[in-house]
């Protein structure tokens, strides 16, 4: 029988959060007429079935996030210059 792990929730919850940054990205760089890039979103699976995945997939997720993060604070400090002069 599968069981839900207790972290998946906190997953969704994760999941749901970095698309709302990466919405909040896209709007900032449309106002300033950033071109846009187009790149491949990651999914999950819906329901993990082992410890392991989960494990795993918590893991991946956070590398992802590190990643994303990293190229949002790069985006908006480059922004950062433009946006002023557009003000």
């Amino acid at each position: 029988k599968k069981h839900q792990h207790p972290a998946v929730p906190k997953l969704m919850e994760m999941i749901k959060e970095m698309k709302s940054l990466i919405m909040l990205l896209n709007r900032q760089m449309q106002r300033i007429d950033a071109p846009k890039l187009t790149s491949a979103t990651p999914s999950l699976p819906p329901h993990l079935p082992y410890h392991f995945d989960v494990l795993q997939s918590s893991h991946e997720l956070l590398q992802h996030f590190k990643l994303f993060c990293d190229w949002a604070y790069r985006a908006f400090i480059s922004l950062k210059p433009k946006a002023s002069a557009v003000q």
